[in-house]
C-alpha cells in the first residue's frame, strides 16, 4: 500500500476523540410500525447548544475545526432502535469510524461528533459524508467538506507533502484543471486525479498498487456517476460501496 494511503489510514486512526449526544426531547404514544421509523431531519454544524439544538449549521470545514457535530432529529422508532453514524472520508472511501446510540424514545433529536485529529494538518482537506442509520436501515446521509479558509488553489503552496498533495486533488477535481494535478507528488493521487479531471478512466490501469487502483476506479466511478466502472473494483466492499454511492 502506498504512503499516501497509509498516511490517510493513520490520519483516521488518530480521530479517537468520539463524542457521542443523544438526549432526546419529547416522545409521545402514536402509533408506528418500525418500516415508519425516519430521520426527519440532519444537518452538520459546528456545535449544539445546551437544550441540545444545532448551532453554527454549516457544511464547510476548515482543518483546524475544533469538532464536526452532526445533528438528526428522528420519530417513529421503537424503543431500543439502534441509531448508527457512519463517518466516511470520500476521496479514499475510507471508513473513518462508526459509533451508535440505542434510542428510548420514540422521537427526539440529538447528535454525533468527532474531535479535530491530533496532527499538525488537523481535518484532511476533501469531502466527507456520514450515513445515520436506524437499526439496519440507511435513513439519511449528511455531507460537508473541508477546505483551506482562503480557498484558493495558490495556498496549497502553504502545505507540505500529503497535506499539500491533498489539497492539489482537491481543487483540480473541483476546478477540472489538470494542470494542477501534475504538483500532485504522490503518484497514486496524481493518476486518480489526471484520469477523473480528463475523465479517462484508462488511466486508472497505470496504477500497480492494487489497492490504489481500486481507489482509482471508485474514485472516477463515483464522481462522474459511471457505475459501470465499479465493475473493475477488485475489493468486494469498496466495490459494493461504489455502487451505492453510484446508483
Amino acid at each position: 500500500m502506498k504512503k499516501w494511503v497509509m498516511i490517510i489510514i493513520l490520519v483516521a486512526v488518530l480521530i479517537i476523540g468520539v463524542i457521542i449526544y443523544a438526549l432526546v426531547k419529547g416522545g409521545g404514544s402514536f402509533g408506528f410500525s418500525f418500516s415508519s421509523a425516519t430521520i426527519k431531519d440532519a444537518k452538520s454544524c459546528r456545535a449544539v447548544d445546551e437544550d441540545k439544538n444545532p448551532t453554527g449549521i454549516t457544511s464547510t470545514f476548515v482543518p483546524n475545526s475544533p469538532e464536526i457535530f452532526i445533528w438528526f432529529s428522528w420519530a417513529h422508532t421503537m424503543k431500543g432502535t439502534e441509531a448508527k453514524a457512519v463517518w466516511i472520508y470520500e476521496p479514499s472511501n475510507l471508513i473513518i469510524t462508526e459509533v451508535s446510540v440505542v434510542l428510548e424514545d420514540m422521537a427526539g433529536w440529538g447528535s454525533f461528533a468527532l474531535t479535530c485529529p491530533t496532527t499538525e494538518d488537523g481535518w484532511p482537506l476533501g469531502d466527507y459524508r456520514v450515513d445515520i442509520y436506524l437499526g439496519d436501515k440507511l435513513a439519511e446521509s449528511v455531507n460537508f467538506k473541508v477546505i483551506l479558509p482562503a480557498g484558493v488553489a495558490s495556498d496549497c503552496e502553504k502545505f507540505n507533502g500529503v497535506a499539500s498533495d491533498e489539497c492539489y486533488f482537491i481543487f483540480a477535481l473541483g476546478d477540472k484543471d489538470d494542470s494542477l494535478c501534475e504538483l500532485i507528488i504522490e503518484s497514486i493521487p496524481k493518476n486518480i486525479c489526471h484520469a477523473v479531471v480528463t475523465n479517462n478512466a484508462d488511466l486508472c490501469e497505470e496504477i500497480t498498487d492494487s489497492d490504489g487502483k481500486d481507489d482509482c476506479y471508485g474514485t472516477y466511478a463515483i464522481s462522474n456517476k459511471d457505475s459501470s466502472s465499479c465493475e473493475k473494483i477488485i475489493d468486494s466492499t469498496k466495490k459494493s460501496r461504489c455502487y451505492d454511492n453510484t446508483s
